[in-house]
This record gives C-alpha cells, sequence and structure tokens, in this order.
C-alpha cells in the first residue's frame, strides 16, 4: 500500500482522472459517480480510469447483492481509502490486488 496523507486524497483523484489526457485536450467521455453504499463510491473519469473510493462492497448492507460480484465491478485503476474502519477499508486490498492497482491511504494505515 503506498502512503499518501488524508487531505491529498482530492488531489489524487484529479491527477488519476487527467493521467493520459494532456491539459489542453479535451475529453471524449464524461465522469460518472457511483454511489456504492454507505461511504463507498466508483468515479470514472473523462479519460475513463476507474478510482474506487472507500471499497466496502461484499459486506456492505446497502448495496444490492447484483453489485457485490467484484468481478461486475469492471477494471480498477486505483482506490482510496479515509480509514482503517472494516467499514471503509472494505475490499480494498482484494481489488488492490485483482486488479494490480495502487491502493492509496493515511501513513497509520498503511
Amino acid at each position: 500500500m503506498a502512503r499518501l496523507p488524508v487531505l491529498s486524497i482530492v488531489a489524487a483523484v484529479v491527477m488519476l482522472g487527467s493521467q493520459s489526457t494532456p491539459a489542453y485536450a479535451k475529453p471524449e467521455g464524461k465522469v460518472a459517480v457511483q454511489w456504492l453504499g454507505h461511504a463507498s463510491f466508483k468515479l470514472t473519469s473523462a479519460a475513463g480510469k476507474v478510482i474506487l473510493i472507500d471499497p466496502f462492497i461484499t459486506g456492505n448492507p446497502n448495496l444490492p447483492e447484483e453489485y457485490k460480484n467484484l468481478d461486475k465491478l469492471g477494471k480498477v485503476d486505483s482506490l482510496l481509502v479515509t480509514h482503517a474502519h472494516g467499514d471503509h477499508l472494505g475490499d480494498g486490498p482484494v481489488l488492490a490486488k485483482k486488479h494490480n492497482a495502487p491502493l492509496y491511504a493515511p501513513a497509520v494505515l498503511c
């Protein structure tokens, strides 16, 4: 897990979302935000990068069963975890390994 201060999470989302698109180019797609229940979100940037925030998915009682299959999430480029409570860390380590994606979290959690 990479070390990242909590206050840098927004900066990481902006950077990851614009990585493959030069600042002067107009992105083709649109930004999509999907709430996955509780504090979990799936962000898809205009460039197609997928970022999961607090990926509490399989154990999330607020998420319908059809969304709890981790294989149906599609690709994941990066994960951000705000703190170590189970309802925020959730499936982060499993998804990071599955997609070979970086998982950013506060230094104490790393």
